[in-house]
């Protein structure tokens, strides 16, 4: 299972349009709230597939502008 630092993971999720920083995980962490994580040997980790699902749920479909509803996908 491929799985990041929190640092890693913060700039995984910017990269993806997902500003989070490191800090900011570890709050969400403590809300229980934000990506799923585990520990290994103590540490945070977060799985890549976890972070791809929370980037799904946290962003929307392409839109063109704010009043429009979801944009069908182009085929």
């Amino acid at each position: 299972m491929n799985s990041l630092l929190p640092d890693a993971a913060s700039a995984y999720l910017a990269s993806h349009g997902v500003c989070h920083s490191a800090p900011s995980l570890r709050q969400y962490r403590y809300r229980g709230m934000g990506p799923a994580f585990i520990k290994v040997a103590g540490r945070v980790r977060y799985p890549i597939a976890e972070l791809d699902a929370y980037i799904a749920r946290v962003t929307s479909a392409p839109m063109r502008s704010t009043k429009d509803q979801r944009v069908p996908a182009i085929a």
